[in-house]
């Protein structure tokens, strides 16, 4: 498989072929049901065997088609500064699992009854309460579980073939949350947002649009949601639930029995067990091949800043060979890049000062701003082509309605992703 970006679009070749004792040859019988699959995948691809093989080619935008089955996203986002890029692909597999692995699942158990029922103490409304409980007990505790399974098998296939790209889980876990629907590729600005400080807000506002999103909540039933509106006094109430529970009282019990000669001070704490719990349902992950193997090769100009591929330069491509048959995990193709924009950087900073992965990191930024702020900032950014002391204008710019003194302030982020490299 060929992959070559073109700005919103994603150019996809994929040829078939059968290898015997590490020799190639075109696979001319795939199937009635599997070529005509493919041609679906495909409409505007001639279905014609060459030399090569079936080949079929198309123009893709957003998600990627079912060809060799799977599920996968490209993304494109652009800025006056530069673009940023990823593109994310499972192929085969499934992350849909579903088994018992008693500890884990236990642990996991302990978790979500303690936050079940804090949730059901915390939402007022009748309706919207069964409706989130509903479904917290059902669907959530499902998904949790398959996910929890996914890890457990990441971890024993480490066991087998240790020293794997460490990048997996996160990919994985991504890759699961996309196909459950408890984020999509647009969140992506968002979710880039909470990995700065001070930004738990921002975990509440994509918690509460999560559960409106999958819910189908009325306006009316989401106020009962308001309550996640402050993070701080959530994690006040959270504590005290979880302090007044049979399943905390036993957990000191047990600290103790384990601790006689440690000091009160240092017992478990709720939030501690709500921690441990979690953690304990959860593991790393790596993954084997497979008898069928997906090739695929994404053409770009300059290697990623976050690839689980390889990076070949001489061909000038990201490399992955991934088992898509018998895999214990389903095998993932990430890549995120970014493309900077050399005229418009020397224009307002008199160099480029924004590549890769702070170049990504600045774009995600921009376009989680709201219309207001991205017009401000454009002109700020705009105004620096005439400044004295860029670096000075940059520390002092802050959006209209942000104080100069808040040293959190959102403009602050982007002026310091920009500062840090000026010449």
């Amino acid at each position: 498989m060929s992959l070559r970006p073109n700005g919103d679009t994603m150019h996809r070749d994929i040829t078939i072929v059968h290898e015997i004792d590490s020799k190639r040859q075109p696979l001319k019988d795939i199937g009635e049901a599997e070529l005509r699959r493919l041609h679906q995948a495909y409409p505007d691809s001639p279905l014609e065997y060459t030399d090569d093989g079936y080949r079929f080619s198309g123009d893709f935008a957003g998600a990627m088609p079912q060809d060799v089955g799977g599920h996968g996203n490209y993304q494109h986002l652009a800025t006056s500064l530069g673009d940023h890029f990823a593109y994310l692909e499972r192929f085969r597999g499934s992350v849909d699992v579903a088994d018992n692995l008693q500890q884990r699942y236990e642990a996991f158990d302990t978790w979500a009854d303690l936050i079940g029922g804090w949730l059901e103490e915390q939402i007022d409304d009748a309706a919207c309460r069964d409706q989130v409980m509903l479904w917290f007990n059902g669907d959530f505790r499902n998904d949790a579980r398959s996910l929890i399974l996914s890890l457990w098998t990441a971890e024993a296939t480490n066991q087998i073939v240790p020293q794997t790209d460490p990048t997996w889980l996160a990919t994985m876990a991504i890759q699961f949350l996309l196909e459950r629907d408890y984020i999509r590729p647009s969140d992506a600005p968002r979710l880039a947002r909470l990995a700065w400080p001070t930004t738990a807000e921002q975990a509440s506002d994509q918690l509460v649009q999560c559960l409106q999103r999958k819910l189908e909540l009325t306006p009316q039933q989401a106020k009962a949601l308001q309550f996640a509106s402050d993070p701080k006094a959530m994690r006040r109430s959270l504590e005290s639930y979880v302090r007044d529970s049979d399943e905390y009282r036993e957990s000191v019990t047990q600290w103790r029995h384990d601790h006689p000669d440690a000091a009160d001070d240092q017992q478990p704490t709720p939030m501690g067990l709500v921690t441990e719990r979690l953690l304990a349902a959860t593991s790393p992950h790596l993954f084997g091949p497979g008898n069928e193997v997906a090739e695929v090769h994404l053409f770009l100009d300059a290697p990623p800043h976050w690839t689980n591929g390889i990076w070949e330069a001489d061909q000038g491509h990201v490399f992955w060979s991934l088992g898509i048959s018998g895999s214990p995990l389903p095998p993932i193709a990430m890549a995120a890049w970014s493309v900077a924009d050399a005229s418009q950087q020397t224009r307002f900073f008199g160099d480029v000062v924004l590549r890769e992965r702070e170049l990504s990191q600045y774009v995600l930024w921009y376009h989680g701003l709201s219309q207001s702020k991205q017009t401000q900032w454009d002109d700020m950014l705009a105004s620096l082509t005439e400044s004295d002391d860029r670096d000075a204008d940059l520390a002092r710019f802050h959006f209209f309605d942000e104080s100069i003194d808040d040293e959190h302030r959102d403009s602050k982020i982007g002026a310091d992703l920009i500062r840090q490299s000026l010449p």
